[in-house]
């Protein structure tokens, strides 16, 4: 078992979530989200439902973090009527939930924002209250890589979460037959008949005593 599931029961195809198994805490469920960009306000406003789905279900078994290119500015005053309406969606999920964006927060170092055409934030990493306090650093950067790659810059953080190593689960002593070969059948054949004559003293002579060695053996 690793420390690390991929969660199946993500329906949308802008959303993807991994449970983190902790040694001493709850699990940690983080969803990578990539929102709508166009001004289909009711689109948008569907993840955003979705959200609140997967922050009931999910809070209520560990800690949640929502990651991600959101498309609005948390708690900003944007022009264009689609712009105002998709913050003020992002703005109500993360106040009625308690959530806190780590960008707006003192933790935050580096840049004071994500997008680099036009100076704005659209990142955000959005974690509970739970889960802000394991938070060590959360820094905005800029790179010449980044500047190549993409028009948002990279925001990540760091946590201190004492997380459950993966182990190995013994292996169950099954004989895999396809693999045998007729010196390892001749082999098997000759240990079973010796045990079956260590437990069998006496050869059965009716069908009650037959039923009573097969029922001694198969216990065994």
């Amino acid at each position: 078992m690793y420390s690390v599931t991929y969660l199946e029961t993500c329906e949308l195809d802008r959303v993807i979530g991994i449970e983190v198994k902790a040694a001493t805490s709850t699990p940690i469920f983080i969803f990578g989200v990539y929102l709508p960009f166009d001004t289909d306000i009711q689109s948008y406003k569907r993840y955003i439902e979705y959200m609140y789905d997967l922050w009931s279900y999910y809070s209520e078994l560990g800690s949640v973090i929502f990651l991600g290119d959101f498309n609005a500015r948390f708690d900003e005053n944007p022009v264009t009527y689609s712009s105002k309406k998709k913050t003020e969606l992002l703005t109500a999920f993360v106040k009625q939930n308690s959530l806190i964006p780590l960008n707006k927060t003192e933790k935050c170092r580096g840049l004071q924002y994500t997008f680099r055409p036009t100076k704005t934030t659209l990142d955000y990493i959005v974690v509970d209250k739970s889960c802000y306090e394991y938070v060590d650093a959360c820094e905005i950067i800029e790179t010449d890589s980044t500047d190549i790659a993409s028009d948002h810059l990279i925001i990540f953080c760091t946590l201190s979460i004492p997380v459950a190593q993966h182990y190995e689960r013994p292996r169950p002593n099954i004989i895999s037959w396809d693999k045998t070969d007729v010196n390892m059948l001749i082999q098997y054949q000759l240990a079973v008949d010796r045990t079956l004559q260590s437990m069998i003293r006496i050869v059965p002579t009716n069908k009650s005593e037959i039923d009573c060695y097969n029922q001694y053996i198969t216990t065994q």
